[in-house]
């Protein structure tokens, strides 16, 4: 087996049953993944992340999707319900996440 292909540097797709794609250079295909999947984006992220230059720079992929930036380290239930009310709110059929570890 070529272990070479596993390496951090290597972009991949992990699915159980939702997709969950990462790695070097997949945040110019979030275009394309966000369109196949729907057509009501949502950006999520934490309240730090939400205000670095990087941040503006992946969003400027979809900019017109509205940002949910309410996410804290190891999610309390109250963030989770206050994300899932935003989504069901606002109809979101796609949510792009940035950041996380």
């Amino acid at each position: 087996m070529n272990t070479a292909s596993f390496g951090a540097s290597a972009a991949w797709t992990f699915a159980l049953p939702t997709a969950i794609t990462f790695g070097n250079g997949v945040a110019q295909k979030i275009p394309v993944l966000a369109a196949a999947l729907g057509g009501r984006p949502l950006w999520v992220t934490d309240r730090d992340l939400v205000r670095l230059p990087f941040f503006d720079r992946v969003r400027s992929l979809i900019p017109d999707a509205p940002v949910f930036s309410g996410i804290t380290p190891d999610p309390t239930v109250d963030a989770v319900d206050a994300l899932a009310a935003c989504v069901r709110e606002g109809r979101h059929d796609v949510v792009i996440a940035v950041g996380g570890g």
